[in-house]
Protein backbone atom coordinates (compact mmCIF):
# COMPACT_ATOMS: atom_id res chain seq x y z
CA UNK A 1 0.00 0.00 0.00
CA UNK A 2 2.77 2.43 0.86
CA UNK A 3 4.74 2.40 -2.38
CA UNK A 4 1.58 2.34 -4.50
CA UNK A 5 0.18 5.27 -2.53
CA UNK A 6 3.40 7.23 -3.01
CA UNK A 7 3.36 6.36 -6.69
CA UNK A 8 -0.22 7.58 -7.07
CA UNK A 9 0.44 10.75 -5.06
CA UNK A 10 3.65 11.68 -6.84
CA UNK A 11 2.60 10.90 -10.38
CA UNK A 12 -0.89 12.36 -10.40
CA UNK A 13 -0.01 15.12 -12.87
CA UNK A 14 1.68 12.68 -15.23
CA UNK A 15 -1.08 10.09 -14.83
CA UNK A 16 -3.79 12.62 -15.78
CA UNK A 17 -2.46 12.52 -19.33
CA UNK A 18 -3.12 8.76 -19.54
CA UNK A 19 -6.69 8.22 -20.73
CA UNK A 20 -6.59 4.61 -19.49
CA UNK A 21 -6.43 5.88 -15.90
CA UNK A 22 -9.52 8.09 -16.14
CA UNK A 23 -11.45 5.87 -13.71
CA UNK A 24 -8.83 6.24 -10.97
CA UNK A 25 -10.56 7.87 -7.94
CA UNK A 26 -7.56 10.10 -7.26
CA UNK A 27 -7.41 11.37 -10.83
CA UNK A 28 -11.18 11.80 -10.98
CA UNK A 29 -11.04 14.01 -7.88
CA UNK A 30 -13.06 11.69 -5.63
CA UNK A 31 -10.09 11.32 -3.25
CA UNK A 32 -7.96 14.25 -2.14
CA UNK A 33 -4.26 14.01 -2.94
CA UNK A 34 -3.27 14.84 0.65
CA UNK A 35 -5.32 11.88 1.93
CA UNK A 36 -3.39 9.53 -0.36
CA UNK A 37 -0.09 10.96 0.86
CA UNK A 38 -1.07 10.57 4.54
CA UNK A 39 -2.24 6.99 3.97
CA UNK A 40 1.00 6.16 2.15
CA UNK A 41 3.15 7.69 4.89
CA UNK A 42 1.27 5.86 7.66
CA UNK A 43 1.56 2.55 5.79
CA UNK A 44 5.25 3.20 5.05
CA UNK A 45 6.00 4.03 8.69
CA UNK A 46 4.17 0.93 9.92
CA UNK A 47 5.95 -1.36 7.47
CA UNK A 48 9.37 0.11 8.33
CA UNK A 49 8.67 -0.33 12.05
CA UNK A 50 7.56 -3.95 11.62
CA UNK A 51 10.46 -4.88 9.35
CA UNK A 52 12.94 -3.04 11.54
CA UNK A 53 11.64 -4.95 14.57
CA UNK A 54 12.12 -8.25 12.74
CA UNK A 55 15.76 -7.59 11.92
CA UNK A 56 18.13 -4.76 11.17
CA UNK A 57 18.93 -6.02 7.64
CA UNK A 58 15.21 -6.30 6.81
CA UNK A 59 14.55 -2.81 8.13
CA UNK A 60 17.56 -1.40 6.30
CA UNK A 61 16.54 -3.05 3.03
CA UNK A 62 13.00 -1.77 3.41
CA UNK A 63 14.27 1.75 4.11
CA UNK A 64 16.46 1.62 1.00
CA UNK A 65 13.52 0.48 -1.14
CA UNK A 66 11.36 3.25 0.35
CA UNK A 67 14.02 5.85 -0.42
CA UNK A 68 14.41 4.65 -4.02
CA UNK A 69 10.64 4.55 -4.51
CA UNK A 70 10.26 8.04 -3.06
CA UNK A 71 12.89 9.38 -5.46
CA UNK A 72 11.17 7.54 -8.30
CA UNK A 73 7.76 9.08 -7.71
CA UNK A 74 8.38 12.39 -5.91
CA UNK A 75 6.92 15.29 -7.95
CA UNK A 76 10.18 17.27 -7.85
CA UNK A 77 12.27 14.36 -9.12
CA UNK A 78 9.63 12.34 -10.99
CA UNK A 79 11.69 9.63 -12.59
CA UNK A 80 8.43 7.78 -13.26
CA UNK A 81 8.08 8.76 -16.95
CA UNK A 82 11.70 7.86 -17.68
CA UNK A 83 12.33 4.13 -18.19
CA UNK A 84 15.29 2.65 -16.29
CA UNK A 85 15.47 -0.31 -18.64
CA UNK A 86 13.88 -0.49 -22.04
CA UNK A 87 13.61 -3.72 -23.99
CA UNK A 88 13.30 -3.56 -27.73
CA UNK A 89 11.80 -6.22 -29.94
Amino acid sequence: CDVYGLNSWGGVDHDCADRHRAGNPLLAGRIDRSVVLRLALVALSASLLVLGALSVPAGGSAALVALCWTLYCHPRVLAKPEPFVQFRD
